[in-house]
């Protein structure tokens, strides 16, 4: 584990929470539970659903953020190669059958347990030659959560699977990033984004920010008005009630907070640091201008 989440009030330690990520060391003292920037680190770490598929079983775990879970496992009674040497083409159509049937099982239980234990994606481990029949059975909308098929060796250990699962959900975020960063140009040529976290805020303050881009690596002081929620990076006085701004060690903290509060769509970026560094590290969407 590499960062320590701990919630407490008084002497009393509510709930302590050990990741596998990093983040910034921070000191909060409120009277409510400051987790929106924590929240938002955690949701750019996808909950994956991992089926591991092989002819005669199947076998569910969860994982997130280096946890693994174990949740469901299926099995299959397949006609052994010996069933009927008589009739080898019928042997061969009931094994087939059999494997339709069982691949079907797992795509019912992949479309439960994705509800159950609210996975954001899902990644399909084993044969190629199996893994390929499975996704060619899956719907829509299941296919549409698949973040990638690993092919781990049988004789592998776990770890060395837990890390292709990790690769592949890397490269999932890594698409996913990319092509909703590349929308950016298409907002910029209609005079709708911003960049640079001056800026940013100043579109903040006045409440016209739609969609934000952040990299999880900007950090900067600044000052705050928690009342009215306003945003500088500079000191002075809140516009709305002219009272002084607070300083805060990173406004983008604060950045965080405000725009979730304000149903503002925020993605966190944590791959591609070079498309949103060309927007100095955080660009904006705006709504368009009233008529």
């Amino acid at each position: 584990m590499r960062s320590l989440v701990v919630f407490k009030s008084g002497d009393e330690i509510n709930r302590a929470v050990p990741l596998s990520l990093r983040v910034r060391d921070r000191l909060v003292i409120a009277a409510d539970a400051y987790i929106e920037p924590l929240v938002v680190v955690l949701d750019a770490y996808y909950r994956a659903l991992v089926v591991l598929v092989e002819k005669n079983s199947s076998q569910f775990w969860t994982h997130h953020l280096g946890h693994e879970e174990g949740v469901h496992e299926l099995s299959a009674e397949l006609p052994s190669d010996d069933a009927d040497r008589s009739n080898p083409g019928k042997a061969a159509r009931q094994r087939e059958t059999h494997l339709h049937w069982h691949l079907r099982a797992t795509v019912q239980a992949m479309t439960r347990l994705m509800a159950e234990y609210e996975c954001d994606v899902s990644v399909l481990a084993g044969a190629e030659e199996v893994t390929v029949e499975l996704e060619r059975l899956l719907p829509d909308a299941l296919r549409a959560t698949l973040a990638g098929t690993i092919h781990p060796s049988e004789k592998g250990p776990g770890e060395a699977r837990a890390a292709l699962v990790d690769g592949a959900l890397g490269d999932y975020r890594e698409r996913v990033e990319t092509a909703a960063l590349e929308e950016l140009g298409l907002f910029a040529g209609h005079g709708l984004l911003v960049g640079g976290l001056d800026d940013v805020l100043g579109a903040v303050d006045e409440f016209r920010v739609r969609r934000l881009f952040l990299s999880d690596a900007l950090a900067a002081p600044g000052h705050y008005c928690r009342q009215h929620h306003y945003l500088a990076l500079e000191g002075g006085r809140c516009p709305f009630d002219d009272s002084e701004l607070l300083p805060t060690e990173n406004v983008v903290d604060e950045l965080v907070e405000f725009t979730l509060q304000h149903g503002v769509d925020l993605m966190l970026v944590v791959r591609r640091h070079d498309l949103v560094d060309a927007h100095g590290g955080v660009a904006a969407v705006l709504y368009p201008p009233a008529a």
